[in-house]
């Protein structure tokens, strides 16, 4: 037991602060193309952030624990609106954008419902990984482009501010980004071998480890991002970390845990808190734009997040 908790310790030091590298690497790399903040927390931030999901599930799905790689995608979700946003609120001022931010909002909506039906229409598991990575891919193009095009108008005055000296990147930054690649690789893949151990040890599947453990310690790098940008007045990218680790969790994670199987299961209980989650979330975007969200708000959140680890540990 205690062999596997310190390789779990292990794991999450070397996941976490490679994940830390490769964002600060990544941010660096973005800025210097003067992209919106809201842009770069939903791509470049949002992969980087979204990277130890993605090893731990693809991991998970490799060694045939598709349970646990369910589970992770499922659980991060829900932990990076109810925990990770609600933290972000305390912490900072977050004030949804009128723009970009509702049209993220109803894209991650609208791939969360597919995501849920395509576990309940039963179509061919290859199908529907190549169809999430697909939208995966188009959506970081579309997010991108519309990047590009708020150079120009609501984020020109933001934009300006950007200094390319300041922000300019070398070649020891790639070298560097690849390192953290590596890092965050090996951390998932020590995270995955002791999860899977405790799991057996505490008499708990690795399903719901998932659901309430690996996708906690998962969300940290969302966590820290939030966390910092809100204490640095960046609610851009505070809420498009969050939107986009949560799409691309779906497109690209969920869509690669496709690709080696259909043999899935979750209960309904869990859906429901994925896409009640889900829609808490876009209708805060919806209600609150161009306002700051209340304060009050965080509270909610937590204690929704407090039920939903007691429900599912209870499983």
């Amino acid at each position: 037991m205690l062999i596997y908790s310190a390789l779990f310790l292990t794991g999450l030091i070397v996941l976490l602060s490679s994940t830390k590298s490769f964002v600060g690497i990544s941010q660096k790399i973005a800025h210097s193309f003067r992209l919106s903040p809201l842009v770069i927390g939903i791509t470049i931030v949002a992969i980087g952030t979204s990277l130890p999901e993605l090893v731990i599930s693809t991991i998970s799905s490799i060694k045939g624990d598709y349970g646990l790689a369910l589970g992770n995608i499922v659980g991060s979700n829900i932990t990076n609106v109810l925990f990770v946003l609600a933290l972000g609120i305390l912490v900072g001022s977050l004030r949804i954008g009128t723009t970009k931010t509702p049209k993220s909002a109803l894209i991650l909506f609208s791939i969360t419902i597919l995501y849920i039906f395509l576990h309940y229409l039963n179509i061919d598991h290859v199908i529907s990984g190549i169809l999430l990575i697909t939208l995966g891919f188009i959506i970081a193009l579309v997010e991108y482009r519309w990047g590009i095009d708020g150079q120009n108008r609501e984020d020109f005055s933001l934009i300006a501010k950007f200094s390319r000296k300041k922000s300019s990147f070398t070649k020891q930054d790639i070298l560097y980004l690849l390192a953290s690649l590596v890092g965050v690789s090996l951390g998932g893949f020590l995270l995955v071998i002791s999860t899977e151990n405790l799991s057996y040890l505490l008499g708990y599947s690795t399903t719901i480890l998932g659901l309430c453990l690996t996708s906690v310690v998962t969300s940290f790098p969302e966590l820290t991002t939030t966390l910092f940008s809100g204490r640095n007045r960046d609610d851009k990218l505070a809420l498009g970390n969050i939107l986009g680790s949560n799409i691309y969790n779906i497109a690209f994670i969920g869509g690669i845990s496709y690709l080696f199987s259909s043999d899935i299961s979750l209960i309904d209980f869990d859906w429901m808190w994925l896409f009640s989650s889900t829609v808490i979330f876009v209708s805060l975007i919806f209600l609150l734009k161009g306002k700051y969200i209340p304060k009050l708000f965080s509270i909610a959140l937590l204690i929704m997040y407090i039920s939903y680890l007691v429900t599912t540990v209870s499983q």
